[in-house]
């Protein structure tokens, strides 16, 4: 095994074993409006100018519990979203979140 995959391993063990960020799961779309995760805005902030299209693919790597997926997911509805992450055990969890709070998952 590679150092490389070794550190991949020892990482996947810990976030399975301690999955983060620990936030609770809602039955609801994710509490408060964060311009960081939306397309348009952030886009805007970084450019100064209005994007050309809405219909995007977002890619949230290292996603974890999916804290930040879900908010991907409910503040741009015309985007792909995809989360990955080495833990199998914090992906189980986004994919929860996400599918509890109405996201596609």
């Amino acid at each position: 095994m590679s150092d490389s995959q070794t550190i991949s391993a020892a990482v996947a063990k810990l976030y399975n074993t301690y999955p983060f960020p620990p936030e609770p799961l809602l039955d609801e779309p994710p509490p408060g409006y964060n311009w960081r995760w939306n397309w348009l805005a952030a886009y805007n902030f970084c450019t100064g100018q209005k994007p050309s299209q809405k219909n995007v693919r977002i890619l949230d790597a290292g996603c974890g519990t999916g804290v930040g997926t879900e908010y991907l997911v409910h503040l741009n509805p015309e985007a792909s979203v995809v989360g990955i992450d080495l833990s199998s055990g914090a992906l189980a969890v986004a994919q929860e979140r996400c599918q509890k709070s109405g996201a596609t998952g």
